[in-house]
């Protein structure tokens, strides 16, 4: 949201990417994008937690490569 346009990401690790990622959010109408917290490692089986979980298998297969 806005705290996060409005704040000095100079010292973040990966500020380009949160700034690139920031600009495409801003593209899109108000209210039409969405996001949604889905907790870590929780072992769950609803639709977001297998996702957050396949999103977990992906990174980590690309720090191995």
């Amino acid at each position: 949201g806005n705290r996060v346009v409005n704040t000095n990401l100079d010292d973040v690790p990966n500020a380009a990417l949160i700034k690139n990622a920031i600009a495409q959010v801003q593209t899109f109408p108000f209210g039409i994008l969405t996001f949604k917290h889905i907790r870590a490692h929780t072992s769950c089986t609803d639709i977001h937690s297998r996702g957050n979980a396949a999103a977990d298998v992906l990174a980590k297969r690309a720090v191995e490569n």
